[in-house]
């Protein structure tokens, strides 16, 4: 249970980070609570598909490279790789959904920069 607990808080800690990256990026207008609202609208599809394969491949993940890394002697548990685990595959998958075309969601489009207010 805690394996799960653990990955998954891995997984929200890299979206947490995107959200809060595209937000404060100056190439968009996003600002404030509206623009994480917007952000998280318009990723929405995108990080459900992400979810939706990170927890399919969970298994593997967690308890087959914890196997693994056990038996060339190192002394980890699933727990300990799983948070890591849960951040390393949502990355994977973002990286991997970015270079197909029909996945990507391009944050300028949602809220174009504003020429007379720019982030400081």
């Amino acid at each position: 249970m805690w394996n799960a607990i653990f990955y998954a808080i891995g997984f929200l800690i890299f979206i947490f980070g995107q959200m809060h990256n595209s937000v404060q990026s100056k190439s968009n207008n996003l600002q404030g609570w509206p623009g994480y609202r917007a952000w998280l609208n318009a990723q929405a599809a995108n990080i459900a598909t992400r979810a939706l394969f990170c927890f399919a491949g969970y298994s593997f993940a967690v308890h087959k490279v914890a196997e693994n890394v056990q038996a060339h002697g190192m002394p980890v548990t699933g727990t300990g790789l799983a948070a890591i685990a849960g951040f390393a595959a949502c990355g994977i998958l973002y990286q991997t959904f970015g270079a197909l075309g029909f996945m990507r969601v391009e944050t300028i489009d949602i809220a174009a920069p504003s020429p007379e207010s720019p982030k400081q």
